[in-house]
Parts: structure tokens; C-alpha cells; sequence
């Protein structure tokens, strides 16, 4: 629509009465889960972290690491609540893995299938979780993890479930913060306005990371239409930023300069009018500033860049 719009007006038509109408809007719309949904996933992450830390003018500190994860499983939805979140779902991992540097392991749940479940309420949680030494268990679960024989998993085995399902403080909808309120044109910005949820959500407690979550921000855009299989499809482009306040525990917390930034971007190739749940997303985000702290009567600097990918492919099938 655009490009003739482009033309036209080049060529002097623009002002002609009827040749033109308003321009396309759409209202975007992600499906919801609904019982009997079954998809195939693959999932991947990288992770690089450069940490330089100086006193005086030593080297006191030079610490590069590289991880990665990756995952490759068949999700059976068994039961939803009334707004379409999953409750329940079977999960056939065909893939598990984690690499730090070159060493490569499997997760236990690598070619098992799993049953992940929605626990009632936090008491029930608790008490699921009390048998478990892990650091992960030491929080009241949302979700237990089972193998299909009924056989909790808990500590270290459950590691790559409890990240994704039982990390996060609270339960917020990102579809309703993320998406706009009303239709958008292509190339129309939106903004999001609770961006300060998304980002107490991403950072776990454990990492002893502060973020100056009052000055988060984030932006949606609409830069890709085009139709498949009878479904309205789009490319829908985020990006978020907040303030890095301090990194760091007790022992040693570095104070960040003003301009350390969270920044995370997100594209998301997908059905757009809620019939399918098919699509690619793919994310970038990171860490990058310079930061200090007094010890021994001496001031160590530390400069910190922390970068990282995912992305992850979805392919429901068709009923």
C-alpha cells in the first residue's frame, strides 16, 4: 500500500478525490493456548560475559565466559485456564543440552517426556518443593515438573523447567503489556508503558542486579504484513531499555555509571490476528557500562559487557 501511495504522489495524483483510502490498520492479536494445541519447539541461547576489573593501574580481574543452551521438544497442551494460559502440558524433550566454554552436558531431561503442571496455590507449592536442596527450590513454586511415570523432579534436574516456569516473582500477561492498545498502521510506534514489569521480571534476585526500574522504557513496532495458510501474519519489532543502578552483593557491589543500559530487543515473525501459533522469535540483549567501588582504600573500576542471543521456533500443527 505504501509503495503506490509513493507513486501516485510522485506522479501528481495524490490530491485526486477517490484514488486513495485510509490507510491499512491492524488490531494484533496472539493466540492464546487451548487444550489439544500441540506444537514443535526449538529453543536457543548464548550467552558471552566480559568482566575487566582495575585497581590503581593492575589488572585485577580479566574473567571472559561463554554459555549456551539448547532445547528441541514436542508440547502438548492439556489444560488452560479461562484467559488461555496453559495449566498443564506434556512435554518430549528430543534436545537438552548446556555448554559452558567447550564442555557440553545433557540436562536429565533429555529424551524423557515430562509433565509440567500448574501448581493451586503457594501452600501446595511449598510443601512440593521442601524435599529439594537447590538454590531454585529455596522459592515457592508455581509449576511441579514430573516425569510421564509420575516421578517428581526437583534440584539440579529441574534446573532448565524451574528457569523457565518458577523464576519469575509475580504472574503479569506480557502479551498485554507488550502489545498495542488499539489498531496500528505499518511502521506506527507504540509505547509500552509498563516496561518496568517486564524488566523486574527478566532479572532474577539471585544475580544481585538493581535496575533503575522508574526510567524503563520500550517501544513496539509493526514493520512486516503478509498473509499465510489464511492467517493474517506480521513482523513485530521491540525495544526496551532501563538503567543499571548497581552489580553486585555485600561483599563488593559496583555502582554503575549513569549510562549503563539493559537493553533488550525482540523481533517477532508470527501469526498476528490469533488463529495460529506458529512463528520465529528472536531476541538480542545486554549489559554494557563501566562501574566502581572503594576497597581497602583504594578504588576498583570495572568495566562490564554482558551480550547475549535467543531465539526460538515454533510450528504448531494444524487441526
Amino acid at each position: 500500500m505504501r509503495s503506490y501511495v509513493h507513486v501516485l504522489a510522485v506522479l501528481g495524483l495524490g490530491c485526486v478525490p477517490g484514488l486513495l483510502r485510509a490507510e491499512d490498520t491492524y488490531t494484533i492479536k496472539l493466540k492464546k493456548s487451548a487444550k489439544g494445541d500441540i506444537s514443535s519447539v526449538v529453543k536457543d541461547e548464548k550467552l558471552v560475559s566480559k568482566i575487566q576489573g582495575k585497581q590503581g593501574g593492575d589488572t585485577v580481574l580479566d574473567d571472559v565466559n561463554t554459555g549456551s543452551e539448547s532445547f528441541k521438544f514436542k508440547e502438548e497442551v492439556l489444560a488452560v485456564d479461562d484467559k488461555g494460559h496453559a495449566l498443564k502440558m506434556r512435554r518430549k524433550y528430543e534436545k537438552a543440552q548446556k555448554t559452558k566454554e567447550d564442555d557440553t552436558d545433557d540436562y536429565f531431561i533429555q529424551g524423557k517426556t515430562i509433565i509440567i503442571e500448574k501448581l493451586p496455590d503457594e501452600k501446595g507449592s511449598s510443601s512440593s518443593s521442601s524435599s529439594s536442596s537447590s538454590s531454585n527450590d529455596k522459592k515457592p513454586k508455581k509449576f511441579k515438573f514430573t516425569t510421564e511415570d509420575g516421578k517428581e523432579i526437583t534440584g539440579d534436574d529441574a534446573t532448565p523447567l524451574d528457569k523457565e516456569f518458577n523464576q519469575k516473582e509475580s504472574e503479569i500477561d506480557e502479551d498485554e503489556i507488550l502489545l498495542p492498545s488499539k489498531p496500528v498502521a505499518l511502521d506506527q510506534t507504540w509505547d509500552i508503558k509498563r516496561a518496568d514489569e517486564l524488566f523486574k521480571e527478566m532479572v532474577d534476585k539471585d544475580e544481585e542486579v538493581v535496575l533503575d526500574l522508574k526510567n524503563a522504557k520500550g517501544t513496539g513496532k509493526l514493520t512486516k504484513v503478509y498473509k499465510k495458510d489464511d492467517c493474517q501474519y506480521g513482523v513485530i519489532e521491540y525495544k526496551l531499555t532501563v538503567p543499571v543502578k548497581t552489580i553486585g552483593g555485600k561483599d563488593i557491589k559496583f555502582k554503575m555509571d549513569a549510562d549503563t543500559l539493559f537493553t533488550f530487543s525482540i523481533s517477532m515473525d508470527t501469526c498476528i490476528d490469533g488463529k495460529a501459533g506458529s512463528g520465529v522469535v528472536t531476541s538480542k540483549f545486554g549489559v554494557k557500562g563501566k562501574g566502581k567501588v572503594s576497597a581497602g582504600g583504594t578504588q576498583v573500576t570495572v568495566e562490564i559487557d554482558i551480550q547475549g542471543d535467543a531465539k526460538d521456533v515454533i510450528d504448531e500443527e494444524k487441526k
